[in-house]
């Protein structure tokens, strides 16, 4: 991991504990009509996968395609390095997402680091269907 890529990680943990009490008491206040366990709802939630969903036919920067790359690379990139997208094309200095990125992690990554975040979902239906179907 990069120095900048754990100072981002460090700078938004900080920051989600110093909202720690305000965001549980949030839960908790939303959760009390249901008769949540707002702890045990939080464990759930963090026990759970996170899903990287990708369009493997697309085309990188490079002419490959996202699946072709991933064979070749061994890895996932995003798309400050690959150019490939779903959605707006403003992976570069000054780009909408590049500022919402700076935004969001503090500053942390510096203007030109392609080794940025990639993106996922919670899923909590894979897990619940993988429990269910015996996977």
């Amino acid at each position: 991991m990069l120095h900048y890529q754990k100072d981002a990680i460090d700078k938004v943990r900080k920051y989600a504990e110093s909202k720690n009490a305000e965001h549980t008491a949030y839960l908790e206040k939303i959760c009390k009509p249901f008769n949540v366990d707002v702890c045990l709802l939080i464990n759930q939630v963090l026990s759970k996968p996170i899903t990287i969903n990708l369009h493997t036919d697309r085309f990188s920067n490079n002419g490959k395609t996202v699946m072709g790359n991933l064979l070749e690379q061994g890895q996932y990139h995003g798309q400050f390095r690959t150019g490939t997208t779903n959605g707006g094309k403003s992976a570069f200095i000054g780009g909408d997402r590049f500022l919402w990125e700076q935004r969001i992690f503090f500053d942390a990554y510096p203007p030109e680091s392609i080794d940025r975040p990639k993106y996922g979902a919670l899923n909590i239906l894979i897990q619940h269907l993988m429990l269910n179907q015996n996977y």
